[in-house]
């Protein structure tokens, strides 16, 4: 309409001939004007007309059905999403740059049919995005692989290295600090570069590595599941004692079942013996002892003493991460405490936490929450509440983990001749001395000491909604019990469509016969491994077998195992190494053996067993190398051991590669470690003189 007036007004001022050309334009752009506002109304009236039908009457504020087929394909296109696993879209740019560097003729066209495993989920951070990518290249033809041999090249025969990528200022700091560890510890602790400097490629850039493991390659397993890190060996150790509480349970079944019993199935690889942990544990030690003896440098212009870090800033630190992974308002998918999975976690906690209820624990982080918020505002305003104390620093990993510790190997055998590898310096700093310890121990007891997966759980924790998310549930399945997607997603089918039918027949699974369930477990497994002889089958049998229990009963005594594990850790004190306790001797009794207390002729869960023995292996030989401690050492040992635990297992709790029991478990260990922290800051004098703990002369030098 604005159109035709503006024609109309010109046609007026002109006159005359060009006046009638006007008129006409008025016409068609009045013509054209009234066409399409009936083809609009036509297509309003139309979408009016297909919402009224698909409206959903139960819900009259939402004005269509869910999901629309608009929907469903969307969710589709995340599940191909999370099933193919994309790379960030300067993998393949920054791939060929790396190749053509390590000299290769042909990068361009081995980047291309190059195979990318993820060796963990991507890690966002305000940095960004983190990938670490096991990238394997097959050769080429003879003559290509003859003349890049010729010119010195890595990619002579089947290359094979690890690609972290990352953003450039991450990257190229990573390494950096990949040096200084190098200059520290020795070349041999840290993995090789193979390209001294990053690649970058518009703001992405990437670090290249040798790939680590402790069996040969010679040994063609899948090459992204071969076992390179202490997690991998404890687990296999773990995994090796589950199996024995299975085969020593099948000795009561029926003459009839025993024959079908799978009593050979074991794993390929050889699981870790005394001799194997022992000297991984000597070499954790010396590496923690070195690092802590490495003289420190001061933060900041007004820090007196570099040897020594204020405890305001450690308390504080907490706040952080209890409102992120156990206070906030909607649980992450992957915490015990969604609320698809909160019924469950409330009636499994009491077993670990000898009767205690989940809501109490809860009660006590906001307790600490709240302190911890008031003394920070209070801080922010100049007038700090919190008394002044003092603890030893020193140069910390920051992030030790069962999976930053790699582990070469010449052999297999009994005897493997171990060499440790750190890997992951991109959060090395100065921080309390323990750090490091606490948070390794934290991560052997609850990220290797696995504990029975209940099969009436597994529906209920991978569905789509609660444990896995948006992701396609198999994903997460495999890696929680290592195994194969293709055999996670098996087994899940394999388990909906008994549990339909047992839903048809009417059948009580909990009063069915103890072996009738067993056959059922064997069954699924048997699904799940592609229908091959249980006998006969690999790996993901012996998985399989060594985490399903049929029943609670399994689960409830590995709970209790397991509680009195975490509880031994929480106790521990470093005697020997502590100088002026209270009245010559310790304040803190020394604790009894974590898993005595259980009935007469009750056989005890060895794989809670083997795992206790392994965090006793670790912390006996780093408290020899460690540097001893003086001062107020009883009054602040809560701030140098409870602290570090904490936050490591707050992190835990989110860890998708965790099952569901193990972070039930995970819970009662940080409502443990909250009670002492409370209690610890209720008896933190306010005194003139503030309290303080330093590594010891002799020590030190």
């Amino acid at each position: 309409q604005a159109n035709v007036a503006a024609v109309v007004r010109r046609a007026w001022q002109v006159g005359g001939p060009r006046a009638q050309v006007f008129l006409a334009m008025a016409a068609i752009a009045s013509c054209e004007a009234s066409d399409y506002a009936r083809v609009t109304m036509a297509k309003l009236q139309g979408d009016y007309d297909h919402r009224l039908s698909v409206a959903n009457k139960a819900c009259p504020w939402q004005r269509f059905k869910a999901p629309e087929p608009r929907g469903e394909s969307s969710v589709e296109r995340l599940e191909v999403d999370v099933a193919t696993r994309p790379l960030h879209a300067s993998a393949t740019p920054l791939l060929e740059q790396v190749l053509s560097r390590l000299g290769s003729t042909r990068a361009a066209a081995e980047a291309a049919v190059a195979q990318t495993d993820r060796l963990g989920n991507p890690r966002i951070d305000s940095f960004g995005q983190t990938d670490v990518l096991l990238v394997r290249c097959p050769p080429g033809s003879e003559e290509e692989r003859q003349r890049e041999s010729d010119r010195g090249s890595a990619c002579s025969h089947e290359a094979s290295f690890v690609l972290k990528m990352g953003g450039k200022d991450r990257i190229f700091a990573e390494v950096d600090k990949l040096h200084w560890a190098a200059s520290v510890l020795g070349a041999s602790r840290v993995p090789r570069l193979l390209l001294a400097v990053p690649e970058a490629w518009l703001g992405q850039a990437a670090m290249v590595s040798e790939r680590i493991t402790f069996v040969p390659d010679s040994d063609r397993r899948s090459a992204a599941r071969l076992p390179s890190s202490l997690a991998d060996l404890l687990l296999l150790g773990c995994g090796r004692f589950a199996l024995e509480d299975v085969r020593a349970s099948w000795a009561a079944a029926p003459v009839e079942l025993q024959a079908a019993l799978p009593f050979a199935v074991n794993f390929d690889v050889p699981p870790p013996s005394a001799t194997d942990v022992r000297c991984v544990a000597r070499q954790v030690a010396e590496i923690l002892a070195t690092l802590a003896r490495h003289p420190v440098q001061p933060n900041s212009h007004e820090q007196l003493d570099p040897a020594l870090i204020e405890g305001k800033a450690i308390i504080l630190n907490l706040l952080q991460p209890l409102r992120r992974h156990l206070l906030q308002a909607q649980p992450a998918r992957a915490s015990p405490l969604h609320a698809t999975m909160r019924q469950r976690t409330e009636e499994w906690y009491p077993a670990f936490a000898d009767g205690a209820s989940l809501s109490d624990m809860l009660g006590m982080a906001r307790r600490l929450k709240d302190r911890l918020e008031d003394w920070r505002s209070a801080d922010n305003r100049g007038c700090s509440q919190m008394p002044k104390f003092f603890v030893p620093a020193a140069w910390t990993h920051g992030r030790m983990s069962a999976h930053h510790l790699l582990l070469r190997s010449s052999s297999e055998g009994s005897d493997r001749n171990l060499d440790l590898c750190v890997i992951g310096w991109s959060s090395l700093s100065q921080a309390p001395l323990y750090t490091d310890l606490a948070g390794l121990l934290t991560s052997v007891a609850f990220e290797t000491t696995r504990l029975p997966v209940m099969l009436d759980v597994i529906a209920s924790s991978y569905a789509s909604s609660t444990m896995a998310g948006d992701a396609v549930p198999a994903l997460r399945c495999a890696r929680q019990l290592c195994i194969e997607e293709a055999s996670a997603e098996r087994l899940l089918k394999a388990l909906a469509v008994a549990a339909e039918e047992a839903v048809v027949a009417g059948a009580d699974v909990e009063r069915q016969d103890r072996w009738r369930r067993e056959e059922a477990l064997l069954s699924a497994v048997h699904s799940a491994t592609g229908g091959e002889a249980l006998q006969d089958a690999g790996q993901d049998t012996a998985w399989l077998l060594a985490w399903l229990r049929t029943t609670d009963d399994a689960g409830r005594r590995a709970a209790v195992e397991a509680g009195h594990a975490s509880r031994a850790l929480v106790d521990w004190r470093p005697f020997r190494g502590i100088r002026g306790t209270v009245g010559g001797r310790p304040a803190v009794p020394r604790p009894d053996p974590s898993a005595a207390r259980r009935q007469r002729g009750e056989a005890p869960v060895r794989a809670v067993q083997f795992g206790w023995q392994t965090i006793r292996e670790f912390r006996d030989a780093a408290c020899a190398a460690l540097p001893a401690l003086e001062g107020d050492v009883d009054a602040l040992w809560p701030a140098i051991w409870f602290v570090p635990c904490l936050s490591r297992a707050l992190e835990l709790l989110d860890d998708d590669t965790l099952p569901w029991l193990q972070k039930v478990w995970l819970l009662s260990f940080v409502g443990q470690l909250v009670e002492r922290i409370l209690e610890f800051l209720d008896q933190l004098p306010l005194a003139k003189d503030p309290l303080c703990v330093r590594i010891a002369v002799a020590a030190a030098t």
